[in-house]
């Protein structure tokens, strides 16, 4: 028999689990996370018409939750809370996207391109590279979605993303090695590659 016994979550309300999360306890936040990522991501994809964008968003928040940066306020119901920020979140990133397809559509030709101005050149070429990769990204799994955003876009050491998806550092570091792989093949068939 053991000498103490595991704390189980399943059976503990929201807010009890955010009172846990906030002591640090791992269990809550893989339990609280269980409950709410597919949901939190089908309701982000109503706002934003994109998975891939959804899933990021939702990857966010929960990232809020893990950096105690979240400000929730353990008056309110926890669903509501969860939900409503998703949706700021998912918002906020259509705002941001509408003003980058502006941007973008006045910097089309028939707009004077200074081709001398390195700083414009370089963001053309960001966002052309941004974009470029989000279509090569539309094909994958949301796992390697998951582990992409993580370690490409949030820059989490591979143990933080372990920590983070509940599986073991080298599933981490063998699924990392094989999007990486398959990323390069599309992007060569694609002909990105000397674009």
């Amino acid at each position: 028999m053991p000498l103490f016994k595991r704390e189980r979550y399943e059976n503990w309300a929201d807010e009890d689990l955010m009172t846990a999360i906030t002591q640090g306890k791992r269990e809550a936040f893989e339990q609280i996370y269980e409950r709410y990522f597919h949901p939190l991501c089908r309701f982000a994809r109503t706002i934003l018409q994109n998975d891939s964008e959804a899933e990021d968003v939702v990857q966010e928040v929960f990232m809020r939750l893990i950096d105690g940066n979240h400000g929730y306020d353990a008056t309110r119901k926890f669903s509501t809370w969860i939900f409503t920020l998703t949706a700021n979140r998912a918002k906020n990133l259509v705002r941001n996207l509408g003003n980058r397809d502006r941007i973008l559509n006045e910097m089309q030709p028939n707009s004077a391109i200074d081709y001398h101005d390195e700083d414009m050149i370089l963001q053309m070429d960001r966002t052309l590279l941004t974009q470029m990769m989000r279509d090569v990204l539309d094909s994958k799994s949301p796992k390697e979605k998951q582990l992409y955003a993580l370690r490409f876009e949030r820059d989490l050491s591979i143990a933080e993303i372990a920590e983070i998806l509940n599986i073991p550092i080298g599933s981490v570091k063998s699924g990392l090695y094989y999007l990486l792989k398959k990323i390069a093949r599309e992007w060569k068939e694609k002909n990105y590659e000397h674009r």
